[in-house]
């Protein structure tokens, strides 16, 4: 068994501030580069982490512009809604959800409980679950803040996970690629849709994974250019560049709250300006 391991593309029609006009096709570009990897590999299928789009409730463009590109590849796409695919957060908002939509379509398969593929058991994390594993399973397609180094916000350790030997985690949500080996094997290659200036420097990659014998190997893309720009910010703001230095990649928006209130001493009204410009990033 062969199989394409990606995750978090953040699929949108919206243009993040730190990009031109050209980051919406190349969006595409990306997800039709990750199919012709998998068709040159000769794939089963394709595991995707989680955050497929980047709202729950996107557009009906994101979705038919996704459905006109997988309708016509004939490699089962299997995904775990993430964080950002969810209303609330909630796995059970799913059918308010445009991820349940595409589902409907029949161009992905939806994964929100264990499964078994060709022996071996593939156990969905979803988001805020991380406390819930079932640790009967070969292969977890984990959605939570995991990382192999300590961080300034929620997260879990790679080593705290790190539990039975030959065990296989997928991991998404953190954007930031890395591999861990210890009893087991630890992957994320890292987001391919980079929405902050802070993700300007990930190398767009995926992992091809055989699990008999097991072997993997780190693809990277050559749609790796995304024409980052960096944007003039409304100078209400520079007091946040010049006092602290917070990486807004995988934050959650009381992370981030929490975090500037530890550094600085914010009006309401300042509260209220810098949780908007949150919202752009994340």
């Amino acid at each position: 068994m062969k199989f394409l391991f990606t995750t978090d593309w953040h699929l949108s029609d919206k243009i993040p501030t730190s990009r031109t006009e050209l980051y919406l096709n190349n969006q595409w570009n990306k997800v039709k580069e990750v199919l012709s990897i998998a068709e040159s590999h000769k794939v089963d299928f394709i595991l995707h982490g989680g955050d497929l789009f980047d709202e729950y409730n996107i557009s009906f463009l994101v979705i038919s512009n996704l459905v006109n590109i997988l309708k016509n590849s004939k490699i089962p796409f299997l995904v775990i809604p993430g964080n950002h695919d969810l209303y609330g957060n909630n796995v059970n908002s799913l059918n308010k959800c445009a991820i349940y939509i595409v589902s409907l379509i029949k161009v992905i398969d939806l994964v929100i409980k264990p499964i078994v593929i060709d022996k071996f058991k593939f156990v969905p994390v979803l988001p805020d679950q991380i406390d819930k594993i079932d640790w009967i399973g070969d292969i977890y397609i984990v959605h939570n803040l995991v990382t192999p180094n300590p961080l300034p916000f929620k997260h879990v350790l790679c080593k705290d996970l790190d539990l039975f030997n030959d065990k296989l985690f997928l991991c998404g949500d953190f954007h930031q690629p890395y591999e861990y080996k210890g009893k087991s094997l630890f992957l994320n290659p890292g987001c391919l849709g980079r929405r902050s200036i802070s993700e300007k420097n990930i190398d767009l990659a995926v992992y091809i994974i055989n699990m008999e014998p097991f072997n993997y190997q780190k693809v990277f893309l050559k749609s790796k250019v995304d024409d980052f720009v960096m944007k003039i910010e409304d100078k209400k703001f520079d007091f946040l560049n010049k006092k602290i230095d917070i990486d807004l990649t995988n934050f959650r928006i009381k992370d981030i709250i929490l975090k500037v209130e530890e550094n600085l001493k914010i009006s309401k009204e300042a509260r209220s300006l810098i949780e908007e410009e949150i919202n752009k990033y994340v």
